[in-house]
């Protein structure tokens, strides 16, 4: 009747209105649904200039008392719940951990700046309350040039800044690509006949350079162009690279990230969608209810199909 039928709606809707939620969840990521309680880790200026094609980091300085110093590369959008779980290995970045160091000792010089700029490292942000003493330190530090002091903390610019995606030909300098600023990954769709007066390319000329991400070198970065797929190389020992000839003046570069995070989600889907259907109760039809089984008849009984025993017994015969 349509008290059972009402039953078996509002059941549904309770299991499946949950489970969406969860895959919606899971589709957009936890940032949709939870946020920090101070999102603005980042000066105004700094997530403003840091919108540029070049999407320059921050290299954020936080002192944490008794003379320990924690240090954090942060997009222009700043930090965001997960970042911790996928930041790179320790050992990729540790040349960046002796950098942070020597430039608070007062001791550093271009070679650290270059090498914060090789991360992508386009300002240093010293959170506040700050050490007066390492903001001198920075203050001194070539290749360094202090832009504000405001209540958030001190902000330098790093000179030349870094990229997220640079193209080297030799014997040029490295020409910055560039990356769009509303992807939260660093993504590329670009010309390259539009980098080739930067790189002193001319038509046809025969150029093999390299295409340099400032990321962790991962089997998931891809990189093509017009299409074809670009050979990975690992680059200063740990970022991202490709092998590209900008011989071609109107090929189209295009780089992006590709995990498993779809195909892993979609396993799960069909994981839980099993244990779902193994979880429903049973149905049987009427007639199998309807039957009584053998068990649960009376010893002796007969069923309804059975045929009347017959008994070998003599006749008595009346006179």
């Amino acid at each position: 009747g349509w008290r059972q039928t009402l039953a078996a709606t509002l059941a549904a809707m309770t299991m499946l209105v949950p489970l969406a939620l969860g895959a919606s969840w899971l589709q957009r990521g936890a940032s949709s649904v939870l946020a920090t309680g101070q999102p603005d880790i980042l000066p105004a200026y700094v997530q403003v200039a840091s919108e540029v094609p070049a999407r320059p980091r921050a290299l954020v300085l936080q002192d944490q008392g008794r003379g320990v110093v924690g240090y954090a590369l942060v997009s222009g959008e700043g930090r965001r719940i997960g970042d911790a779980e996928v930041a790179p290995p320790v050992s990729t970045t540790r040349g960046l951990g002796t950098a942070v160091s020597t430039l608070l000792s007062g001791t550093g010089g271009p070679t650290q700046v270059q090498l914060v700029a090789g991360f992508g490292g386009g300002f240093v942000v010293v959170d506040a309350p700050g050490d007066p003493t390492s903001e001198r330190r920075l203050d001194s530090t070539p290749g360094l040039e202090r832009v504000s002091a405001v209540s958030s903390g001190a902000v330098w610019r790093v000179v030349p800044p870094g990229a997220r995606v640079q193209l080297r030909v030799p014997p040029g300098s490295p020409v910055t690509v560039p990356a769009d600023p509303g992807q939260p990954t660093t993504t590329v769709a670009t010309d390259l006949g539009a980098l080739a007066p930067s790189l002193g390319t001319g038509t046809g000329s025969a150029a093999t350079g390299t295409l340099r991400l400032a990321e962790t070198a991962d089997a998931g970065w891809q990189a093509s162009v017009d299409g074809q797929r670009l050979a990975p190389r690992t680059v200063d020992g740990w970022a991202q690279g490709f092998g590209v000839d900008t011989s071609t003046q109107l090929a189209q570069l295009t780089v992006r990230h590709v995990d498993d995070r779809g195909r892993w989600l979609l396993a799960q889907a069909a994981v839980v969608l099993v244990l779902v259907l193994l979880a429903l109760p049973s149905w049987r039809r009427r007639e199998d209810l309807d039957e009584p089984d053998d068990l649960d008849r009376p010893a002796g009984a007969a069923g309804p199909a059975s045929a009347p025993a017959l008994v070998d017994e003599p006749a008595e015969v009346v006179r």
